[in-house]
């Protein structure tokens, strides 16, 4: 993907889905038709019509469907928009505004299923996107980067059971203050990022 952001919206059979596959992008999708098993990293669960999922990168994913739930066409359904990393650093050099916005999702190592008004508002915007064209669909990205962000409608798909690795937690140091070195960032909401209270974070820090 030569572009740092890719929107796609797909119909296909359901055997012609693509199988278990990793990347280095950011995964939003919404299956629009279909149902069935869907693999995130070790963790294996139904999926059903309206899921909205978003997958970070390098996690290895799936979305298996039934063959029997299809259109009169015989296909399923969805829609994928892939991020780069680099494309949510970006956004908030230009716009600083957005730099907590965006550092909530950076910080997180699982993906992730939008419930509620966060999952509606998520599904309206790539809506929009998809009769938009390209100039059209760049305010389209704040918004829906507002509904990825808001609001605690959301549920874990993989977790581990386990806090972070240290690595973890220093690529969740290095993206949290490359996103926010512009202003002032407070001890206070660097720990609550980062699930530490404010002397072990200290201590982090100095150790590392």
């Amino acid at each position: 993907m030569e572009s740092p952001i890719s929107f796609s919206h797909v119909r296909l059979f359901p055997s012609d889905q693509i199988t278990m596959h990793w990347h280095p992008f950011w995964e939003l999708s919404w299956v629009i038709r279909g149902h069935g098993l869907r693999t995130v990293g070790d963790d294996i669960e139904p999926f059903t019509e309206g899921d909205v999922v978003l997958v970070p990168p390098d996690c290895p994913h799936r979305w298996n469907f039934d063959k029997d739930d299809v259109d009169e066409n015989g296909h399923i359904e969805n829609i994928t928009l892939l991020f780069s990393t680099q494309f949510f650093q970006g956004i908030t050099q230009v716009f600083p505004e957005y730099s907590e916005a965006v550092s909530s999702i950076l910080v997180r190592n699982n993906a992730v299923q939008y419930r509620g008004v966060s999952m509606s508002g998520i599904q309206a915007t790539l809506k929009k996107m998809d009769t938009a064209d390209p100039m059209g669909r760049v305010p389209l990205l704040f918004e829906l980067l507002g509904f990825m962000s808001a609001g605690t409608d959301r549920n874990l798909i993989l977790h581990s059971g386990r806090g972070p690795r240290k690595e973890d937690k220093i690529e969740m140091l290095r993206i949290w203050t490359t996103c926010n070195y512009h202003r002032r960032i407070t001890l206070d909401e660097l720990s609550r990022y980062l699930g530490m209270n404010k002397s072990s974070l200290c201590t982090y820090i100095r150790k590392h």
